[in-house]
């Protein structure tokens, strides 16, 4: 969606504010991307991980694949605060997306015991 909203802003004057749409738009999908299991991502890595493999190996691998791109987030997260003493969002992102792999992971460890069962 944010392709399109970017594609979208490219027939309008080309204003401050229509390229910082533009980027905007941009920034969000270079994100949203990424293949951390809360992002979409995540999720279409383990869609095609699960069609080559069972679906628990699958779960184990985006999980780790999540990790290895997120921890260079949190860093960038704390380099972008350190530099500019004010811009929290990506840190804040970051650790809101580990936190939620987090609880994630557990949630399936539980569910995973009773729908074994």
């Amino acid at each position: 969606m944010n392709l399109f909203a970017a594609l979208f802003f490219l027939f309008f004057p080309q204003t401050a504010f229509v390229k910082r749409l533009i980027f905007s738009n941009l920034a969000l999908l270079g994100i949203n991307i990424l293949p951390i299991r809360a992002l979409d991502g995540g999720s279409a890595l383990e869609a095609f991980l699960s069609m080559c493999m069972n679906r628990e190996r699958a779960e184990k691998v985006t999980a780790a694949v999540s990790l290895f791109f997120l921890i260079p987030l949190v860093f960038l997260g704390f380099l972008f605060v350190f530099r500019s003493r004010y811009n929290f969002s990506l840190l804040i992102l970051s650790l809101f997306l580990a936190y939620n792999i987090l609880i994630d992971s557990k949630e399936r460890r539980i569910l995973g015991k009773y729908v074994a069962m």
